[in-house]
C-alpha cells in the first residue's frame, strides 16, 4: 500500500524546520549560544563546571531548562491534537512569533533574548510530535539524517 504525500503538511515541515534553523544560527551568530543542540549545551556544562566557570554551565542549564518550558506549555495547550493544519497550531505560532518580536523590541538583555528563543523553540519542537506514525522534530535534522540513512541502507539490501 503506497502512501499519498500529503504536500501541504511537508512544505509547513520544511518552514517550521528553517524557522527553527534560522533561529538556531542567529542565538549562535548573535549571542554565542546554541539553542537547539542540548547535547552539545550539556557537554558544555560539564567542560564550565570542570574549569570552575559556573556562570557559564548556570546559564546553559537555565537555557536547556526554558526549552523544555516550551515543550512542557506546548504539551498542555495542544494535548488533545494531531498534526494537521489547525488554529491550535497557527495560535501557538502567532503567539511565539509575538513574543519573540516583543522580546526584541523590550530588552537588550541577551540572556532574556536566548531564554525566549530556546522557549519558542521547544514550543514548537514539541507540538509536532506525530503525524501518520512519523515523528517530526523541526529543530532536530541530525534524527532525519539517520532515519534518510537507515531507510537508504535497507532499500540497498533489498527491502521496499
Amino acid at each position: 500500500m503506497e502512501r499519498k504525500i500529503e504536500y501541504n503538511v511537508f512544505f509547513w515541515l520544511v518552514l517550521l524546520m528553517f524557522a527553527a534553523g534560522y533561529l538556531n544560527s542567529s542565538s549562535m551568530v548573535l549571542y554565542s549560544y546554541s539553542i537547539s543542540h542540548h547535547t552539545g549545551n550539556m557537554t558544555q556544562v560539564a567542560i564550565n563546571l570542570y574549569k570552575d566557570n559556573l556562570f557559564q554551565a548556570s546559564s546553559l542549564i537555565v537555557i536547556i531548562l526554558f526549552f523544555f518550558l516550551g515543550g512542557v506549555v506546548s504539551g498542555f495547550i495542544l494535548y488533545k491534537h494531531h498534526m494537521r493544519f489547525s488554529k491550535g497550531f497557527g495560535t501557538v505560532l502567532i503567539a511565539d512569533g509575538a513574543l519573540l518580536f516583543i522580546t526584541n523590541y523590550l530588552t537588550r538583555d541577551i540572556f532574556i533574548r536566548c531564554m525566549t528563543i530556546a522557549f519558542i523553540m521547544g514550543n514548537q519542537n514539541a507540538f509536532l510530535a506525530r503525524y501518520e506514525g512519523m515523528t517530526s522534530r523541526v529543530s532536530h535534522i541530525t534524527g532525519y539524517l539517520t532515519d534518510a540513512a537507515v531507510y537508504l541502507g535497507r532499500i540497498m539490501r533489498g527491502s521496499k
